[in-house]
């Protein structure tokens, strides 16, 4: 009952929320029916004893980080993009401000509740997460954002990494159609897909997002937090099944504008304005219902903010 109310008030909350900040409508709540049919399995359940060194996925990047050593912590994330003729040299922080603070790639562990037992995808991603070297091969999805003009999807991998040797084997690739139900101020997007019996919830930042990388979190109703650090996008799994509903609040800060500082301490500095949106999204399948039905409303949460932010001028980031 207590999500019931917080959808109601965001509801409201919504309708000056689009008139007065020009969002895209987009189908807010569509029908089960509609939403692209997607393929998320679970993770394998017999792992193997090791992964050659040698052996690598298309994409990943699995390395030992300098200054770590033999016994360090292991790093996984995606492969850059080979440089075209001409290209400027980007930062490679992803601390820094602009488009190159956000990851498309974003790596999900599965996780066991306890040793021997079958694995499980957690709730949390990262784009560089760290394993250490003893905790043997474990099963790793990627999730990459891909924008073909207005056709946005998922390309998943998902892959086994052995932290001690460094090496990754696929498990299998697949491609998951997004529909877009939602597009809020700051260019914050929430799109859909659907499994056999759950729906796949996606809220992304735009590339060019003039902020700190911010981790998305979103708090669902079992008491879990789905959160991902460092990525454009979050993605959620709602259950879809006869007799359940689960939801979802997720956070995403929407930059509504930036300025020049009146008397900037830094070369650079700039006022950014923003507000947090809230993006309450649910599933439930009742008795009389032919089919799940899923529910969506955004609204704002607190006012709008200004605050003041720098970068090093010898960074290219786009003029931020």
């Amino acid at each position: 009952m207590k999500f019931k109310i917080i959808v109601i008030a965001l509801l409201t909350a919504a309708v000056p929320f689009a008139a007065s900040h020009g969002a895209s409508a987009g189908e807010a709540s569509p029908s089960w029916s509609e939403l692209p049919q997607a393929s998320m399995p679970a993770p394998p359940k017999n792992p193997p004893f090791r992964v050659g060194g040698g052996e690598r996925v298309e994409g990943v990047t699995v390395s030992i980080p300098n200054g770590m050593g033999v016994d360090g912590m292991v790093m996984v994330a995606g492969t850059p993009p080979k440089p075209k003729p001409g290209d400027k040299p980007r930062p490679s922080s992803r601390f820094g401000f602009g488009g190159d603070g956000f990851a498309d790639t974003c790596f999900t562990r599965g996780d066991q509740q306890e040793p021997g037992q079958v694995f499980a995808w957690g709730d949390s991603s990262d784009a560089t997460p760290a394993l250490t070297r003893q905790m043997g091969v474990i099963p790793m999805r990627a999730e990459k954002l891909v924008e073909r003009g207005e056709a946005v999807s998922l390309a998943v991998t998902d892959l086994w990494v052995d932290p001690a040797t460094t090496g990754a084997r696929l498990i299998g690739k697949r491609e998951v159609p997004l529909k877009l139900l939602q597009t809020a101020p700051g260019d914050v997007r929430v799109y859909m897909a659907r499994d056999a019996a759950e729906a796949t919830l996606v809220v992304t930042f735009p590339k060019d997002q003039k902020f700190i990388p911010w981790s998305l979190m979103g708090e669902r109703s079992d008491g879990r937090v789905a959160h991902s650090s460092g990525c454009r996008h979050l993605h959620v799994a709602l259950a879809a099944e006869k007799g359940r509903g689960e939801s979802v609040l997720v956070r995403a800060p929407s930059v509504l504008g930036t300025e020049a500082a009146a008397e900037p301490s830094l070369p650079g500095r700039k006022k950014v304005r923003f507000r947090t949106l809230v993006v309450a999204a649910s599933t439930s399948w009742l008795g009389k219902d032919t089919e799940p039905v899923v529910s969506l409303s955004l609204g704002w949460e607190g006012r709008e903010r200004t605050i003041e932010r720098g970068f090093d001028p010898s960074e290219d980031n786009d003029g931020f």
